[in-house]
């Protein structure tokens, strides 16, 4: 038997077993409202090496014979992680992927990423930060979060109306990013605003009747804010940004994705800092 599991991990298989109906209800009430489903062995592994504390690990009965994976999986589990087995037609219940893994972590919501050296060596005057503000599509989300940590910034800023960062489609689309970058959620652009400016952040907000980004002189420390797919940024942070900047293209295409952009303009925004 995997070196995870013991006598004291028997298999759920009724649903009408209370954990498995409270498990149902993670993210919205109850004991686990405060919690995420990190679905999958990479993603469960990035998890546990940026040392984030599981509430639960649930393995599929089907995968006890994952033997290596589970005992890979326990070196870097807290000991007294609980853990449950549950029948494989249960946990499928729990995932919203057509051929579930059978691997299951519960995380909390709040929690604090192990940052990268290259984060841990910018100074105050180098800092970045990525604003979302009020994008829809969780991908989207999930991808400019990837896009931050790959270029070390120092944290993603969330306004209200963005895509949870926690859904599942998101958290594939980051790649286990979200565990290497701090996420903020404000209600109000004058509230982000005021913690950037707190930091004496330039905000740079993307539009399409900016600046072109290369004439333009990016300062440190900065804030890129990237609007919402159908609307971009809204009137308040616009009214609110130090500078406006666009990316050039061709007349025929209105904008790029969201992602897309933000992308482009993070790796700007970066200018010559090298990464190693």
């Amino acid at each position: 038997m995997p070196v995870i599991l013991n006598q004291d991990c028997p298999i759920i298989r009724s649903r009408q077993n209370s954990h498995f109906k409270s498990w149902l209800q993670t993210g919205r009430k109850g004991p686990w409202g405060d919690a995420f489903i990190c679905e999958g062995w990479r993603f469960a592994e990035a998890a546990l090496q940026s040392g984030l504390l599981p509430l639960a690990f649930i393995v599929a009965e089907s995968q006890l014979v994952q033997s290596q994976r589970l005992d890979r999986l326990a070196a870097l589990m807290p000991e007294k992680t609980p853990v449950y087995i549950l029948a494989d037609d249960l946990l499928a219940s729990l995932s919203d992927t057509c051929h579930s893994q059978g691997c299951i972590l519960l995380l909390p919501k709040h929690f604090q990423p192990a940052l990268s050296a290259q984060q841990l060596a910018l100074t105050s005057r180098q800092q970045r930060w990525l604003v979302l503000d009020r994008l829809q599509d969780p991908g989207n989300v999930g991808t400019l979060i990837r896009t931050a940590a790959a270029f070390a910034f120092s944290g993603v800023l969330l306004m209200t109306g963005t895509a949870s960062p926690y859904e599942s489609k998101a958290l594939r689309a980051s790649m286990g990013a979200i565990f290497r970058l701090p996420l903020t959620s404000f209600s109000t652009a004058a509230d982000c605003a005021a913690f950037l400016k707190a930091r004496q952040a330039h905000i740079y907000a993307a539009a399409l009747d900016g600046t072109p980004s290369p004439r333009l002189n990016w300062q440190l420390p900065a804030a890129l804010v990237i609007g919402n797919e159908g609307n971009g940024v809204s009137r308040e942070f616009l009214q609110l940004a130090d500078c406006c900047v666009r990316i050039p293209q061709v007349p025929e295409i209105e904008s790029l994705n969201a992602a897309s952009a933000g992308a482009i303009l993070c790796y700007e925004l970066c200018g010559d800092i090298s990464f190693k």
